[in-house]
């Protein structure tokens, strides 16, 4: 069992609706990989980086004594609360928590998958988000991601499900492998989510360095949330 949702199931899908919204990234990837490239990096940058700028990097962390202590860090995950007021919130939505989680970067440190696990465990979010970056590189294969993504979305209890975007290291089959695990996966689209009573809509949209994020609206409901993993998009 994967992503535990107490009273409620997410949107279904109409078949083929996910291939088509993918297409233009598929194109894009496809693109660069012909050329050679990753999203925004030719060969021999990726090569200096790899091979020059990240040991460099790394020697003078460890030099000064901050290597260690960012691993330690970042294996040392904390909950943020932040309380939002709206005008035009519905009473039924009051209280209502959101759980946003972003730029997992797992495969580059596996061993936070295992942190986050049971600290995740203890929250009971109504509605879970990740906005991005599951891998390290911008290139390669995604193997690595999909047990550790795993295990993360099979400790998080939301009771509204979870839904997530792309980044811009991330790779379109992504999409299938997080969906496979109970993650609604938004291209460029939004969704209705919440109770009934207090019906908003959440949009997700593409990230905008390579395919052109965008949403055809307006959404019907007064109250909407955009995730997105960087920069705005042109058009909400």
């Amino acid at each position: 069992m994967f992503a535990r949702i107490s009273d409620t199931t997410l949107p279904a899908r109409t078949p083929g609706t996910l291939e088509a919204r993918l297409a233009r990234r598929l194109a894009v990837e496809q693109h660069f990989a012909e050329l050679g490239h990753s999203y925004r990096h030719g060969s021999l940058y990726r090569w200096f980086e790899h091979n020059v700028t990240r040991p460099v990097l790394r020697l003078g962390l460890q030099a000064i004594g901050m290597y260690g202590r960012g691993l330690r860090n970042a294996l040392s995950p904390v909950v943020r609360r932040l309380s939002l007021q709206f005008e035009n919130l519905p009473p039924a939505l009051a209280g209502f928590e959101i759980l946003h989680l972003s730029d997992f970067h797992i495969d580059e440190n596996p061993a936070l998958a295992d942190a986050l696990v049971p600290v995740l465990r203890e929250l009971r979010p109504d509605l879970c988000v990740f906005t991005g970056d599951y891998r390290f590189e911008d290139c390669g294969p995604c193997e690595a991601i999909y047990p550790l993504m795993r295990k993360i979305v099979d400790a998080i209890e939301a009771r509204y499900g979870i839904y997530g975007i792309l980044g811009n290291h991330d790779a379109a089959e992504i999409v299938y492998a997080l969906e496979a695990s109970g993650v609604r996966m938004l291209v460029n689209e939004a969704v209705p989510v919440g109770p009934v009573e207090g019906r908003m809509w959440l949009a997700g949209v593409d990230d905008p360095f390579r395919p052109r994020a965008f949403l055809r609206g307006p959404l019907p409901e007064p109250l909407h949330l955009l995730g997105t993993h960087s920069i705005p998009p042109r058009k909400v």
